[in-house]
């Protein structure tokens, strides 16, 4: 009986609980791991919205492109007289090779000072802001270069014009009206050129380093077609 009641008694074993060391080492590995994926998100946020900035940025300034290529519709003529139709185009070749604010003149069907509002925005928020250059390649011109001397390779008269856009934008989101309206071409030019530089936006000084940058570059060509 005795052996019978040994092997029937139950089996009671050791419950072991945890240590509050231990769970202070797991909170503290929860805590790291909370941070750093906090962290990731923040990342991935600020990520996100420069990538869309920047996409944003390089359809406005191919889109001054494609305008600019639209205005030399009505350039027409070999003597390149006519391409004072081409407003935009025009006054950036009255100063071939330097950049230049996009003038503010409602007739001519331009935003205000190259600026780009963010779209269905009722405060007239700049997210957005370009300028632009031109620069014949070759002869200006064609119709004096025609009955001129012997022509060298590099004045042979031209019809096409190189023009180069840059367009900014706050790299936090925010609006760059003050910038857009104030900047002078060659204000921004020194700006890209000095790395520890700054200009005003009339309260505050703001560095390069607070923006995203976009160029884009192609041709305009004299219509030949009419």
């Amino acid at each position: 009986m005795k052996n019978i009641r040994r092997f029937a008694r139950p089996l009671v074993r050791a419950r072991r609980g945890y240590t509050v060391v231990e769970v202070m080492m797991a909170l503290a590995v929860m805590t790291v791991g909370g941070m750093g994926v906090v962290a990731l998100q923040k990342f991935t946020a600020v990520g996100s919205l420069n990538s869309r900035s920047m996409t944003s940025a390089s359809d406005v300034a191919n889109s001054w492109v494609e305008f600019l290529q639209g205005e030399a519709t009505t350039w027409n003529r070999a003597d390149n007289s006519d391409i004072v139709d081409a407003k935009l185009l025009n006054t950036a070749l009255s100063s071939p090779g330097n950049w230049i604010s996009i003038p503010t003149n409602a007739g001519w069907g331009l935003p205000t000072g190259g600026a780009t509002q963010v779209f269905g925005d009722t405060t007239n928020t700049v997210a957005f802001c370009s300028q632009i250059r031109a620069t014949w390649l070759g002869a200006k011109d064609a119709a004096a270069a025609q009955t001129g001397p012997a022509l060298t390779i590099a004045a042979k008269p031209t019809d096409v014009v190189r023009v180069e856009v840059r367009t900014w934008y706050s790299k936090t989101g925010r609006a760059i009206n003050n910038e857009c309206a104030n900047w002078t071409a060659a204000g921004v030019t020194n700006l890209l050129a000095t790395p520890n530089g700054y200009l005003s936006d009339g309260t505050t000084n703001r560095s390069r380093f607070e923006f995203g940058w976009v160029y884009a570059a192609g041709t305009v060509r004299r219509n030949t077609l009419l």
